[in-house]
C-alpha cells in the first residue's frame, strides 16, 4: 500500500494552512501523460507544513516546511563508492554520508492563476549534514592483479543545498489545446529538479581532503494536451536535463519523450495507450572513462482507470 495524500487544510479570507502528506508547495508541473516529463517526472508528495497567504487577484504565496525523506528526495547513497579520476589524479567518495537530519527542507513559491492559466517561481533550500567521518573500501582490478584501498575520509560538515525553478501552464479558454513548462536547475538538492534519468544522483561528492562539493544539475520539461473531442485528447511530453558530479566520472546528460491517447467512453472511466522514450548519454573524461552507461529504452503502457 503506498500513500498518495492524506492532510488538512485550514483556511480563511487570508490564506489556508497545510498540514500532512500532500504535493511539494515546490512543484508545480510533472507531466500530461502517465510517466511525467518523458519518463522524467520531477513532482512529489512530502510531508509538509506549510501556510499560502492570498496576496489577492489570483496571487499567492507560500512557505512550507518539508520532509525530504518522505519522498525519497533526499539523494544519497548510505555506502557509495570511490572513484579514482586518473586524469586529474583526485580520489572522490560519491554518495555523501549524512549524519541525520536536524533541519526540514524549507521550500517557499510565488504563483498566480488566472483564466489564461497559471504561473509559479519556486526554491528549496536543503541542510546536507554528514558525518564526522566514514571508511570505504574498494577494489582495483580483477583476479590476480586486484588491489584493495582502504580511505577514511574527513567529513565535509554543513552544507546548503538548493533549487530554483519557474513554471508556466497555459489553458485558454475555449481552445482545446493545453501548454505547460518547467524548468528547475539545483546545486545540493537534485531531486526537486530531476529523478529517473538512468544514471546516479546524489546531493554531493565526498572528496578525500575532507571537502563536500554539491552536485549541479539542471532540467527543463514541456508538453502539450489536446483535446481532439469531448472524449479523446492526446498528450506529448518532454524533458531534457545534465548532471555533473562535480567533474567526476559520474557526469551524463539525459533525455526522454513520452506520448498517448486517452479514451473516456463514460464520466469516470479512461482508457489510454502511451509510448515513452528515455536516452542517457556519458560525459567520458579525458581518458575516455566513465562510470555511467550510454543506455536507451522504450516503454509501452496500456492502462485502464475507474476513478470514483
Amino acid at each position: 500500500v503506498t500513500l498518495d495524500d492524506a492532510f488538512i487544510t485550514l483556511s480563511n479570507d487570508t490564506g489556508q494552512w497545510t498540514v500532512g502528506h500532500a504535493s511539494s508547495f515546490f512543484d508545480f508541473f510533472g507531466g500530461y501523460t502517465h510517466t511525467g516529463t518523458g519518463g522524467h517526472d520531477q513532482t512529489a508528495d512530502q510531508t509538509l507544513f506549510a501556510y499560502t497567504f492570498n496576496i489577492g487577484n489570483g496571487v499567492s504565496a507560500t512557505l512550507s516546511l518539508e520532509d525530504p525523506y518522505a519522498s525519497g528526495r533526499k539523494l544519497a547513497e548510505e555506502f557509495g563508492g570511490v572513484i579514482f579520476d586518473t586524469v586529474a589524479g583526485t580520489t572522490y567518495a560519491f554518495g555523501a554520508i549524512y549524519g541525520g537530519q536536524r533541519i526540514p527542507d524549507i521550500v517557499a513559491n510565488l504563483r498566480v492563476d488566472q483564466d489564461w492559466g497559471s504561473a509559479q517561481i519556486m526554491g528549496a533550500l536543503r541542510q546536507i549534514r554528514t558525518k564526522a567521518s566514514f571508511t570505504v573500501t574498494t577494489v582495483i582490478g580483477t583476479g590476480t592483479t586486484a588491489t584493495t584501498s582502504t580511505l577514511t575520509l574527513a567529513s565535509g560538515g554543513n552544507e546548503w543545498g538548493w533549487a530554483i525553478g519557474a513554471g508556466l501552464e497555459v489553458a485558454l479558454p475555449g481552445v482545446p489545446v493545453d501548454f505547460a513548462t518547467q524548468g528547475c536547475y539545483s546545486e545540493g538538492a537534485l531531486a526537486y529538479c530531476v529523478t529517473g534519468t538512468g544514471g546516479t544522483v546524489v546531493d554531493a561528492v565526498q572528496n578525500a581532503v575532507g571537502g563536500l562539493p554539491l552536485t549541479k544539475g539542471w532540467q527543463i520539461g514541456a508538453g502539450f494536451s489536446v483535446a481532439a473531442s469531448s472524449t479523446v485528447s492526446f498528450n506529448i511530453d518532454g524533458a531534457y536535463g545534465e548532471i555533473d558530479h562535480y567533474g567526476t566520472l559520474l557526469d551524463y546528460d539525459y533525455w526522454g519523450m513520452a506520448g498517448n491517447i486517452v479514451w473516456k467512453p463514460v464520466g469516470g472511466l479512461a482508457i489510454s495507450a502511451e509510448i515513452q522514450y528515455r536516452e542517457t548519454n556519458a560525459n567520458f573524461n579525458l581518458a575516455g572513462n566513465s562510470l555511467v552507461s550510454d543506455s536507451s529504452r522504450w516503454n509501452g503502457v496500456f492502462r485502464v482507470q475507474r476513478s470514483f
